[in-house]
C-alpha cells in the first residue's frame, strides 16, 4: 500500500533491493535484523506478488480501486484490506488496515476495502489533503 504511488523507476529499485525477501515482509524471521539473510521460507498462503510484473499488476489494481487486499498471503484463514492516508502535501503518510478471519469477511473483502478507502479519504481531508 505505502509504495502504490511510486513511479516505475522507484518500484523497480525497491523490488531489486527486496526481491530476496519475496516482497512479503512477513517472511523475515521474528527478531531478525533487516540485514540478515532471509531463509527459504514458504508463506502461509499464496502470494500475489512473486516477481516484478506481478508487483506492477498489483500496484495497478491498488491505484484503480484505492485500496489493497490480502487473502491468506501472510496467515492462513486471515484476510485484510488497507487504504492510504494522505497529508496536506498529498503524499502518503500512513495507511489504515483491517484484518479478520476469512470465514467472517472473505466474501465481503472488496466491500471492506471500499470502506477503508472511504475512511482514508475522510482522514486525509482532516490532514489537509486535496485528493
Amino acid at each position: 500500500m505505502l509504495i502504490s504511488e511510486w513511479d516505475q523507476e522507484d518500484l523497480r529499485r525497491w523490488y531489486d533491493l527486496h526481491e530476496r525477501e519475496r516482497v512479503a515482509p512477513g517472511l523475515r524471521p521474528l527478531g531478525a535484523p533487516a540485514t540478515d539473510t532471509i531463509p527459504d521460507l514458504e508463506p502461509e498462503g499464496s502470494l500475489l506478488v512473486t516477481d516484478y510484473p506481478s508487483l506492477l499488476r498489483e500496484v495497478g489494481r491498488i491505484r484503480i480501486h484505492g485500496y489493497a487486499t490480502v487473502d491468506e498471503e501472510f496467515a492462513m484463514g486471515v484476510v485484510g484490506a488497507s487504504a492510504p492516508v494522505h497529508d496536506f502535501r498529498n503524499g502518503i503518510v500512513a495507511a489504515i488496515n483491517v484484518s479478520a478471519p476469512k470465514a467472517r469477511v472473505g466474501k465481503h473483502l472488496d466491500e471492506v476495502g471500499a470502506l477503508m478507502w472511504r475512511i482514508s479519504l475522510d482522514l486525509s481531508a482532516l490532514l489537509g489533503s486535496t485528493r
